[in-house]
């Protein structure tokens, strides 16, 4: 059995972890762009100190350039940002658009296996048991879309007011993987022919974490709705938004500025600054390749467990002598910070801005414990 004890975080910068109790923890749990970021927290810090006391704010400087940078990188259709304190939140809004689009609606369709996000609606897409429990309260209905063979929901006639997915999904092995150009396809038809926004879900997975900046491949399709969030404020500020058509937008909030739909926290002076940042930074480092190469060299090195590979994360397989029940502990009194397996498989998530030193050693303290038949 192996004891566990549980530490505060003292301080964070780079890929590096630093506990309460002195211990220093090499994080391939998180992702993203890393911690205290030297362009992005010089900018917000210079922010915050000529802000006044009162955030309450519903549009400003910040926020305009920030929903206006947005616009300029993203496809054509995809113009109006509205921004949230969170992904998740900014899901759930994403969500009462499309309700608004088709008010008759009461079907959410949903693709297996994706990931949503930990408010109301995202985990009860992600937990079906918990929705059911709860839907006496709601006049909506939840319906999984067969992610192998989507073009049959279309069998089923039913008028739903979105279809839902993100970039990757867990498939029944555990491993987290990108859904297939047929798979992305067939779901444009379906809510092409159905006439109902088709929401792609990126969250956690943009700002290059899989190899594409936003999270998706816009030369296979192009969502009607798009959400972001984690690494979007730079793993300073919360911050995520929801980003649509000026036809939805202009439909459902009028012809004024998206930038008015920033609230006390969501859009913030503090939170559009973190934002901007971070897009300049991605940018100027070309973060989507650098992750691809980040993925890349941790399958290199670890190439004989290595299932699959999407931008920088990595999943990999554990051997049979390593309990995948203790791992995690033993990894972290070993210095190194990773996710719960899914049954036998870790998945890996480095950050943008890991030493690369720190990241080979990190690699071989995994290697080392993967190599080790003596592990028990």
């Amino acid at each position: 059995m192996i004891k566990t004890e549980q530490y505060s975080v003292q301080s964070a910068s780079g890929a590096n972890v630093v506990l309460e109790n002195g211990q220093t923890l090499f994080d391939l749990a998180t992702g993203g762009i890393g911690y205290s970021i030297k362009e992005i927290a010089e900018r917000v810090k210079d922010k915050a100190m000529k802000m006044g006391l009162s955030n309450r704010v519903l549009m400003s400087e910040p926020l305009l350039k920030f929903c206006h940078s947005l616009s300029l990188l993203l496809p054509t259709n995809l113009s109006n940002t509205y921004v949230c304190s969170s992904g998740d939140e900014a899901f759930e809004g994403a969500l009462k658009l499309c309700k608004a689009l088709n008010p008759s609606s009461t079907v959410i369709a949903y693709v297996s296996g994706c990931q949503f996000g930990s408010l109301f609606f995202g985990r009860c897409l992600s937990n079906r048991a918990e929705f059911d429990s709860t839907k006496g309260f709601f006049n909506l209905n939840l319906l999984e879309i067969d992610r192998n063979n989507p073009l049959s929901f279309l069998d089923q006639g039913v008028d739903c007011l979105a279809i839902c997915y993100s970039p990757l999904f867990l498939d029944e092995t555990g491993e987290l993987k990108p859904l297939s150009t047929k798979q992305l396809i067939a779901l444009k038809d379906i809510s092409r022919q159905l006439k109902v926004p088709l929401i792609c879900n990126v969250n956690e997975f943009c700002m290059g974490v899989t190899g594409q900046l936003f999270g998706f491949d816009e030369s296979i399709i192009v969502p009607d709705i798009v959400v972001l969030g984690g690494p979007i404020g730079g793993n300073l500020v919360p911050l995520g938004c929801y980003i649509t058509s000026l036809d939805n937008a202009n439909l459902i909030y009028g012809t004024s500025s998206p930038a008015k739909h920033g609230s006390t926290t969501g859009g913030n002076p503090l939170a559009s600054i973190a934002g901007l940042s971070t897009l300049d930074y991605v940018q100027d480092k070309q973060a989507h390749k650098h992750f691809s190469k980040l993925g890349n060299q941790i399958a290199e090195y670890l190439q004989p467990y290595v299932a699959s590979v999407t931008g920088s994360i990595v999943n990999v397989r554990i051997p049979h002598h390593v309990e995948s029940l203790t791992l995690v502990e033993k990894l972290k009194q070993k210095g190194v910070l990773v996710k719960k397996p899914n049954g036998n498989i870790l998945t890996l998530y480095p950050m943008l801005n890991s030493d690369p030193l720190d990241l080979k050693s990190a690699l071989s303290i995994i290697k080392g414990m993967f190599d080790d038949n003596e592990n028990i």
